[in-house]
């Protein structure tokens, strides 16, 4: 699992479509002053659902997070765990080896990124 804390973190070894929106929301969260707002895991092949939950906070079983945004090939989930708007958010790829059950519940709770009708990012 990749753990992304600041754009150098991020490296050629990301997805660049990954990269694309990692990039796209810390540099949302530095306009607000604050480039510690929130940190990003990104589930390799191989991550389990269980070792998902563990590093982020965020229970599948009884979803916690805001929302689920799916951008395409990916799927965006942030977890608010303190009141100054600290967050972990989850960025997973819909690609081979990521955990089914993972895809599965972040699927059944997405909604499409580009929809018109929401109010979502």
């Amino acid at each position: 699992m990749r753990i992304i804390r600041s754009l150098s973190d991020l490296d050629s070894t990301i997805d660049p479509a990954v990269t694309r929106l990692v990039r796209k929301r810390l540099e949302m969260l530095a306009e607000y002053g604050d480039d510690e707002l929130a940190v990003i895991f990104i589930p390799e092949a191989g991550d389990s659902l269980a070792d998902v939950e563990q590093a982020t906070g965020l229970t599948f079983a009884d979803p916690a997070w805001e929302w689920v945004l799916d951008h395409g090939k990916l799927y965006e989930a942030p977890l608010i765990i303190s009141d100054d708007g600290f967050a972990h958010v989850l960025i997973v790829t819909d690609a081979p080896g990521i955990d089914p059950d993972m895809l599965s519940h972040l699927r059944a709770h997405a909604q499409a990124a580009n929809d018109p009708n929401s109010s979502l990012i």
